[in-house]
């Protein structure tokens, strides 16, 4: 099946209220939202001090890079992803502090969020999974969900997992993912380092080729048309 290319976010906003859990999570000033950008350099860690709080990233795709016709059948979300050539790419703890942070995440489908996404990465050195493996508490600093294969690491999601929602192309620069922080103790700091990725893989329906039938001289065309433009057929 087809899958995009693995793309970062261009635009990022707070999520408040949006995702629906009855938490209103404080903004991350937009200085730091926009560190996660595909397209942004300089500094690239987006970090959060205060709890509950969370941000919004989207634009991951432009509006026709997904076939209209397409039919989606998983999204995934992939951290490790090295845009801008640093080889830093993780989302995690920052600092020395001997705290706590849960980190929760949520996928958008351009029209309404998912539930609580399962992390289908294994659990590393200072980070613990809920018992539903949909948040990760990670303790102390610098603790890292990392890229630990030459390849991608995904987060969450899967080539046939669709978390939950109905994806439509029409939507696809709306297709976002959401991170959320809880429960900080011990002014943890804890965010994002700029490489996280969406990839999408869908199917595109191809008509299928026209049969011929030597019993009855006829051939098929199931649709379409026949153009000649030199020639003669004969049945």
């Amino acid at each position: 099946m087809p899958t995009t290319s693995i793309e970062g976010p261009h635009n990022a906003g707070n999520v408040g209220t949006d995702i629906g859990d009855g938490v209103n999570y404080a903004s991350i000033s937009a200085t730091q939202m926009n560190r996660v950008k595909e397209t942004s350099t300089g500094a690239s860690a987006m970090a959060a001090t205060a709890t509950p709080s969370g941000a919004k990233f989207f634009n991951f795709f432009n509006a026709s890079q997904i076939p209209s016709d397409a039919t989606i059948l998983g999204v995934e979300v992939v951290f490790g992803t090295d845009f801008d050539g640093s080889g830093e790419a993780y989302i995690g703890s920052f600092g020395s502090s001997g705290g706590t942070f849960d980190v929760e995440c949520y996928l958008h489908n351009g029209t309404a969020y998912s539930s609580k996404l399962v992390w289908v990465a294994g659990a590393q050195t200072g980070i613990t999974l809920s018992a539903g493996n949909d948040s990760a508490e990670f303790s102390g600093g610098n603790k890292r969900y990392v890229n630990t294969t030459s390849g991608d690491d995904v987060g969450f999601g899967g080539t046939s997992d669709l978390s939950g929602l109905s994806w439509n192309p029409a939507n696809q620069a709306d297709f976002g993912f959401a991170i959320t922080f809880q429960n900080e103790s011990s002014a943890m700091v804890a965010g994002i380092l700029r490489g996280v990725g969406l990839r999408v893989t869908y199917s595109v329906f191809v008509d299928p080729p026209p049969t011929y039938s030597s019993q009855i001289n006829s051939i098929i065309l199931n649709s379409g048309n026949v153009t000649i433009t030199s020639g003669n057929i004969f049945l």
